[in-house]
């Protein structure tokens, strides 16, 4: 939950799987932090990412970046987001999380075989800085 309350994760996914995943995609280790909810994984001592299944908007991320302390870094992973938000401020990029990834970590999916041990190959482009 943000601190509006709103989910960051749609329950139709299991939230905690697809944080996992996605941090370990991209180097990071699952580690939820207890006050900040956009602090899901961690990297490198101010390095952090945050997962979320929902629409990023602009305000969204403004709102994020105001808790941001100058010297810390995040990475935002999101399935859809306004254009331009990757290069909005130097120390947040946001990426499009693949629709392969997400597809692994419904609920009702018989096979879950994402295996985040030894999670496969993406394509640069999977991680693009694009809305759809």
């Amino acid at each position: 939950m943000d601190k509006h309350g709103q989910p960051v994760i749609s329950d139709k996914y299991n939230a905690q799987m697809l944080v996992a995943s996605i941090a370990k995609l991209n180097g990071f280790v699952y580690a939820p932090d207890a006050e900040a909810f956009w602090k899901q994984g961690k990297s490198q001592e101010n390095s952090y990412i945050y997962v979320t299944t929902e629409y990023l908007t602009a305000a969204q991320l403004d709102e994020i970046q105001r808790d941001l302390q100058e010297w810390e870094r995040l990475l935002i992973c999101s399935p859809a987001f306004d254009i331009g938000l990757g290069k909005r401020y130097d120390n947040i990029d946001v990426r499009k999380i693949p629709q392969s990834v997400l597809a692994k970590c419904e609920y009702g999916v018989e096979d879950y075989n994402l295996n985040i041990v030894n999670p496969p190959e993406l394509d640069e482009e999977d991680w693009d800085d694009v809305e759809q």
